[in-house]
């Protein structure tokens, strides 16, 4: 029994108590016996419904990442491929890591990225399908428990494009997401790196993107082995990471 039907179960004991109360005394005894077995049953309802309450909020979470690898040791070993050349399936998308800090970069720089509401259709053109996010709620559970399951992710070139002919802020740096434009580099930070693109002191670079809408799967605190889903959106947000050098990167070959 879950703990709604202990609850039902402690509610119609009493009930009973109070009828057996209001019993005419020409019934004997049997009223007193109604009304103590009412009591009875009442009391270990209610104890029940507390004791399985406080279990199930001190619960212990299981870690997603433990039972996956439990779950990976006992599966069968997998059987000989046929001699026959397999036919090739392609493999699911992943979100690449961001590019490691080259050699030579000995420290690096973030910018925040501002302006993005104005560019959500470049984003999104940019962005690539998460298979799954489609997935239904019984899949969700069996496969991304307590983690947020995102509709986009990204893997992006970030270019920093100076704006000279911007018509509201002629020292604009625009940043772009695979040659499209996603936003600026904030008002106050444009000096310092327009100094830092002229100094020939940035090595490389990665660009960060995240939101969006997303499912999320969590099991009931109430009710054991009960999960719940959400759907939610956060703004898109972009980080833009500069790696750079002590010294000038002078790539000009004198003639």
């Amino acid at each position: 029994m879950n703990r709604r039907a202990w609850l039902i179960l402690f509610i119609l004991c009493v009930i009973v108590l109070f009828v057996s109360f209001a019993l005419p005394s020409s019934m004997g005894e049997t009223p007193a016996m109604i009304g103590s077995i009412a009591m009875i049953l009442g009391l270990s309802a209610l104890i029940v419904y507390i004791v399985t309450g406080i279990k199930a909020k001190h619960k212990p979470k299981i870690d997603p990442a433990l039972t996956e690898a439990l779950s990976a040791q006992a599966k069968p070993a997998p059987t000989p491929a046929p001699t026959s050349a397999p036919i090739p399936q392609p493999a699911p998308a992943a979100a690449t890591p961001a590019p490691a800090a080259p050699k030579n970069a000995t420290t690096s720089e973030r910018v925040h990225v501002r302006g993005l509401d104005h560019y959500t259709d470049n984003i999104i053109a940019v962005a690539i399908e998460n298979p799954d996010y489609d997935l239904t709620k019984s899949e969700l559970i069996e496969e991304c428990p307590d983690e947020k399951v995102w509709q986009y992710y990204f893997n992006v070139k970030g270019d920093l494009v100076p704006e000279p002919d911007n018509p509201h802020d002629p020292n604009a740096i625009m940043v772009q997401a695979d040659g499209r434009c996603i936003g600026y580099v904030p008002k106050g930070s444009t000096s310092h790196i327009r100094k830092l693109m002229e100094s020939g002191r940035i090595q490389s670079m990665s660009l960060d993107i995240g939101g969006g809408k997303y499912k999320e799967i969590y099991e009931d605190e109430e009710e054991e082995d009960k999960y719940e889903m959400d759907r939610g959106s956060r703004p898109f947000s972009a980080v833009l990471e500069l790696f750079l050098t002590e010294e000038p990167n002078n790539k000009e070959v004198s003639p």
